[in-house]
Formats: C-alpha cells, sequence, structure tokens
C-alpha cells in the first residue's frame, strides 16, 4: 500500500483482520496495526475483509476510511480479498 509504505519494499508486510462490528473497533485495529508497522520495521498491508463493507450501524466503512485518511484510503487500507499471497 502506498499510504502505509514506511520501510524498504523488501520489509515485511503486516496485515490486521478487519472486524465484522462497529466502524471505531474496525479503525482502531487499523490504527494499531499501522503503528506497529512504523515501529517494527515492517510496512502495513492492510485489514482483510470479513466480507461486509456495512458497519453494525449501517456505515459503508471504507467510505469512512476515505474521510478519515483521504480519497482512495478505503480502496488501500482493506484488502479485495483475504487471499494476499
Amino acid at each position: 500500500l502506498q499510504i502505509c509504505s514506511f520501510h524498504e519494499a523488501r520489509a515485511p508486510l503486516l496485515y490486521v483482520n478487519e472486524h465484522s462490528d462497529g466502524a471505531g473497533h474496525r479503525l482502531k485495529n487499523i490504527m494499531e496495526g499501522i503503528a506497529i508497522s512504523v515501529r517494527f520495521g515492517l510496512n502495513f498491508g492492510g485489514a482483510l475483509p470479513v466480507g461486509t463493507l456495512v458497519t453494525e450501524h449501517g456505515h459503508n466503512f471504507r467510505e469512512i476510511l476515505d474521510v478519515f485518511y483521504g480519497p482512495g484510503a478505503g480502496d488501500e487500507l482493506v484488502a479485495r480479498s483475504r487471499d494476499v499471497l
């Protein structure tokens, strides 16, 4: 992910699971993944999707990420599938 490349391209990638509940818990998990990546010399690969874009409150989580991190962030921060290899 361009916005999460903190180290050399050959640095290991860290992925986190996207949660299936509210936007706050999902966002917190991504923020913690980014912080851990920066601290331990990793690049953040993004969140692995749980299958639903909609939070338990009825909001599209990708759109929330676009507002929080900027346009296109939702597409970069959440993988298209859980198969990342």
